[in-house]
């Protein structure tokens, strides 16, 4: 009996810490979401009160004014009317936009419209959170039903509301988004995360408060002004935001990006068609030269004597020992061919019965002689102009293919010169409205430009600077 009561006295003292600890968590959330609710209340009295309804549009600005000195995390409000076009406006780090735009093509117009009230979430470029809110004006006729009047639509910086909400709160503490911290208040480098709460904030899900391990509260006055952002941490990534939720752009619309990924994309597709244009040239080009080698080979083909048929050129001297030859009643004997003995000749002759000797006919000699040497001359000369020709064509074949193909492609190189240089220009301008806001973006610009001039430079066959 003894040892059960003392494993619950043991258990009680293991787990206070931690009752503790989730009690304090718990506290700084409903806090953070007390005072949010509170701005939003003070949203809905803005959009129920009566200078929202009158004609002079004037009038409105100055309850806009009252509503946003007395809340300072509101960086924009605006006053849409029934048609969705803007008629008051105000921001605390710009001037308005254009006046009576229209925004009834918006997500968060068709909600207010149908008196619905809309919560989203964005992330700017330099991972700033802003909430979102728009509330429906609602107008009623004597006792009929309400509808739409318009809609006052906010944007809320969320670091600005959590330093608000920290004024009341004396435990140190963090806000997490997914796993990322995106605030801390009072926090020291040698405390360490404990217990956790959900935070519920409308708008943004995934959301969570986690207090430090140690139960004494930190005093604002010992750990100094609340913090917006953890200094000893590392900057957080801009996120995506919340699933299911629209972006608005400034001017109240929908952005369906993050505004710090234009830039990158622009980026991004000029150095992907630098790329396409440059293999596409040196395409061309390898296509280019294996249809003049080819076309050089067929001339080629074409100007060989071969394609005709070998041609035979007779021996004149050959011919004139033959027919000297016969001319004697002797067989011609070929110079390269060995002399026969003596012997071997005599018994030849002896054995050889004499064969009557034909009556020659000089005129049947004579003219066949002239029809060879004419027929070798004839040929000879055939030979010759043909050669002649065929190499003068083959000539002004080439010179013709080259000129061409030289032309075709030359023209190609300019057109991809002219469209690289275009882009050029492009990023010339972008790397100078960058460069004074972010001179980190503007030397990775001028980076990109100096290899696409590289690119160009070698298109147009200049030499490497």
């Amino acid at each position: 009996m003894r040892h059960a009561v003392a494993g619950r006295i043991l258990c009680a003292f293991l787990l206070a810490p931690g009752l503790l600890w989730a009690g304090e968590a718990e506290k700084v959330a409903r806090t953070i979401e007390s005072y949010l609710n509170g701005l939003e209340k003070d949203l809905i009295a803005l959009a129920g009160r009566r200078e929202m309804l009158v004609r002079k549009v004037t009038l409105a600005d100055i309850p806009i004014g009252q509503t946003m000195e007395k809340r300072p995390e509101l960086i924009t409000v605006m006053r849409v009317n029934s048609r969705g076009l803007v008629v008051n406006e105000k921001h605390t780090n710009r001037e308005p936009g254009r006046e009576f735009r229209n925004l009834s093509n918006q997500k968060w117009f068709r909600e207010t419209s149908d008196l619905k009230r809309y919560y989203g979430h964005l992330t700017t470029s330099t991972a700033r959170h802003r909430l979102f809110w728009c509330v429906p004006i609602k107008v009623q006729k004597r006792s009929g039903p309400y509808r739409s009047g318009g809609a006052i639509v906010t944007k809320i910086d969320l670091r600005t509301a959590l330093e608000n909400a920290a004024k009341e709160i004396r435990q140190p503490f963090l806000v997490f988004h997914g796993r990322r911290r995106i605030f801390s208040h009072a926090w020291k480098d040698k405390e360490l995360p404990g217990a956790s709460e959900e935070l519920t904030i409308k708008g943004m899900d995934n959301l969570r408060v986690s207090v430090s391990k140690t139960r004494e509260a930190a005093h604002l006055d010992d750990a100094g002004p609340a913090s917006g952002g953890d200094k000893g941490a590392p900057a957080a990534d801009a996120e995506m935001k919340a699933p299911g939720v629209p972006q608005p752009g400034a001017d109240g619309g929908e952005v369906t990006r993050k505004k710090g990924e234009l830039p990158l994309m622009l980026i991004l597709g000029i150095v992907a068609a630098g790329i396409v244009l440059a293999g596409l040239a040196a395409l061309f080009q390898r296509l280019t030269s294996k249809r003049h080698k080819a076309l050089v080979e067929e001339i080629d083909k074409e100007s060989s004597p071969f394609e005709y048929g070998e041609t035979v050129v007779m021996d004149r001297s050959k011919l004139m020992q033959h027919m000297q030859a016969e001319g004697a009643g002797q067989p011609a004997v070929s110079p390269a061919e060995p002399a026969a003995p003596a012997a071997a000749e005599a018994g030849r002759a002896q054995a050889a019965q004499p064969a009557p000797s034909r009556p020659r006919d000089p005129f049947k000699e004579t003219r066949i002689m002239s029809l060879d040497q004419m027929r070798a001359e004839v040929e000879a000369d055939i030979n010759q102009k043909l050669n002649a020709v065929l190499s003068e064509r083959t000539k002004q074949i080439r010179k013709e293919a080259y000129g061409q193909v030289r032309l075709t492609f030359l023209k190609n190189m300019k057109s991809y010169s002219v469209a690289l240089g275009a882009q050029i220009d492009k990023l010339y301008g972008l790397m100078q409205a960058v460069g004074a806001r972010d001179p980190q973006q503007a030397h990775m610009l001028q980076g990109i430009v100096g290899e696409l001039q590289k690119i160009r430079d070698s298109i147009e066959g200049k030499p490497g600077q």
